[in-house]
């Protein structure tokens, strides 16, 4: 897992918290939570930041660094993102090998995700 990336989403204190006490289990479930947030965020809109102009700038001007940089990544102009897509860039960006349910995860739209990153 890319940990500078995971505390880039973190609010300040929360990321001082985690480096001063955190176990690898609590960073692995902080980085999972970090990524169904991101997630859920990307399709907050049915993924239409792929194909709406007005969507994709919104979220270009997201607070959050993985919001914006994925956002480029996954780019405008063709069709809708689909949970899979976002999934696979997430896993990416972040590094979360081996979080297989994140596109499952990302399916459940209606509710909300586990834990909110800043």
């Amino acid at each position: 897992m890319n940990l500078d990336r995971v505390l880039a989403e973190l609010p300040p204190d929360m990321g001082t918290w985690m480096q001063t006490h955190a176990t690898p289990t609590q960073w692995a479930e902080t980085g999972r939570a970090v990524g169904i947030s991101i997630g859920h965020e990307l399709l907050s809109s049915e993924g239409e930041g792929g194909n709406q102009r007005l969507t994709h700038a919104r979220l270009l001007a997201s607070d959050s660094p993985a919001v914006r940089t994925l956002t480029r990544v996954l780019g405008c102009g063709g069709r809708r993102w689909s949970r899979s897509q976002v999934a696979a860039a997430i896993v990416t960006y972040f590094e979360l090998w081996g979080f297989t349910r994140l596109e499952r995860r990302l399916s459940r739209l209606d509710k909300l995700p586990t834990a909110k990153a800043a």
